[in-house]
């Protein structure tokens, strides 16, 4: 059995010139130009996620504390120390905690547990079987009041404008379908409920619907309405509005997500990350249980690559070294590509990836400084039971065309030297058609990474002698 081989394709004729399109050479407006300067792969990468998203529609998010961040929502950090404030927690007792360094999950597991005995206390009934409960619901209160603090008198629209990028990335979760947050609070729900009826008002009959907001797997989601998770709970900044059953801050909370790899919760999670490419926003890996799934992700479909951007100071960048060590463990150790973007090349990324087709997808590119569009074409070769198709089904990720389309004849079975005349012509008939299917598919003049099984070669790998290799070579032509 020969060795699989992957070959780059190059083409002998230069394309026309309307598609050789090479960025000017006076400097980018964009903020992302430099990012691409420094990360010289970004425009491949970009390619892939527009195609994960335009093509496939199996583009995912995951959004951290740091998206809402803009939006005057504090992150894990901050919260847990006004937690502590609203507990009388003394400065003494929290500076020996400091001092111990404990993950701010132990630290909310020592707050909760303040918070339930200070509620035992106070409490003027005695406990009883609804004890919990409110104990629950008097933490849950207690983490809103922290949570927005600093909007809790501000609209949705004054709130939007101080965000730089929360509507394109309500845009964004519409056009993935699916996003999961790790944060509590419902700002980015409200943007693209926003986005949602601003698209239905000006074009009723658009195939979209408002988001289906959950806090647990559903088997079953409404058609065309983008799908929000929020896997730990949500607590929305309206107090009458629905929240989840439970929040987890708590120590407790995660441990039990990682001593239940096998629920139901987290299969239904793993399951999306084996079959989406998801862009993790505004968090930094400090989540053990989303660490744990993507490496759970990465055993089930090595081939399927996330990418993790990771927020960049303005007047403060990594330096190179500590972002090849970063880029280097994300890769090898969760399958992680990481992009280091500033606040202002975010928002760029984003208006990119929302682009409405194809065209206007590589205009934007060059216009933030890649160098030319992206066309990867590759051909898989090799012998009859090598593994080709195989290889395909596992490169699912990207545009792939396999083998055959459509039903296969009974003639393309048999061993081509029983065939008579009229079977070959069934064969021939069947073929070629599909070839030239497949050529034209290669062929798309948008950007792209493109993937063939069975290349053209094939009709000469498998000729007998020369008079057969130049009646395919005329076929081919």
């Amino acid at each position: 059995m020969s060795p699989k081989r992957v070959s780059h394709s190059v083409s002998r004729r230069k394309p026309p010139r309307s598609r050789r399109r090479i960025v000017a050479t006076k400097p980018s407006a964009y903020a992302l130009a430099q990012a691409i300067k420094e990360q010289p792969k970004l425009p491949l990468w970009l390619t892939h996620l527009w195609q994960r998203a335009s093509e496939h529609r199996r583009l995912g998010l995951v959004l951290g504390a740091g998206v809402s961040f803009d939006a005057k929502i504090p992150l894990w950090g901050v919260l847990v120390s006004r937690l502590a404030q609203a507990a009388g927690i003394s400065d003494l007792l929290s500076a020996q905690h400091q001092k111990e360094r404990f993950p701010e999950t132990f630290l909310a597991e020592i707050l909760y547990r303040h918070h339930h005995a200070d509620y035992s206390k106070s409490a003027d009934n005695p406990p009883d079987r609804y004890h919990e409960d409110r104990v629950n619901s008097a933490w849950k209160q207690k983490i809103r009041q922290c949570l927005y603090q600093d909007v809790a008198d501000k609209t949705f629209e004054e709130i939007t404008k101080e965000h730089t990028y929360l509507k394109g990335l309500a845009s964004l979760v519409c056009k993935s379908g699916f996003a999961v947050t790790l944060n509590f609070d419902d700002i980015v729900d409200q943007a693209v409920t926003a986005h949602v009826e601003g698209i239905l008002t000006a074009a009723p009959d658009t195939a979209i619907a408002n988001p289906e907001i959950i806090y647990y797997p559903k088997v079953e989601t409404r058609k065309h309405a983008p799908v929000i998770y929020h896997i730990n709970g949500s607590l929305p900044r309206d107090q009458p509005r629905r929240s989840s059953a439970k929040v987890v801050l708590t120590e407790d909370a995660f441990a039990d997500v990682m001593l239940s790899p096998n629920s139901y919760n987290a299969e239904y999670v793993v399951n999306q990350f084996a079959v989406r490419t998801f862009v993790l926003l505004g968090l930094s890996l400090n989540d053990n249980s989303l660490k744990n799934i993507l490496r759970s992700s990465a055993k089930r479909n090595p081939a399927n690559h996330h990418f993790l951007v990771l927020h960049e100071k303005d007047n403060e960048p990594r330096s190179a070294g500590v972002r090849s060590d970063i880029f280097d463990v994300n890769l090898h150790v969760y399958n992680l590509i990481t992009i280091f973007l500033t606040t202002a090349q975010h928002k760029e990324l984003i208006d990119l990836l929302n682009s409405s087709s194809a065209a206007q997808f590589d205009e934007l590119l060059l216009a933030m400084g890649a160098q030319s569009t992206i066309h990867r074409k590759y051909y898989i070769v090799g012998s009859v039971a090598s593994g080709k198709s195989s290889t395909v089904d596992a490169l699912r990720c990207f545009t792939t065309f396999e083998e055959f389309s459509g039903r296969v004849p009974k003639e393309m079975y048999q061993d081509d030297t029983s065939l008579t005349p009229d079977e070959q012509k069934i064969v021939d008939d069947y073929l070629f058609p599909r070839l030239i299917e497949k050529n034209r598919n290669m062929m798309r003049p948008s950007s792209g990474v493109r993937i063939m099984d069975r290349a053209f070669l094939d009709l000469f790998a498998f000729s007998k002698n020369g008079d057969k290799v130049e009646s395919n070579e005329k076929l081919l032509n």
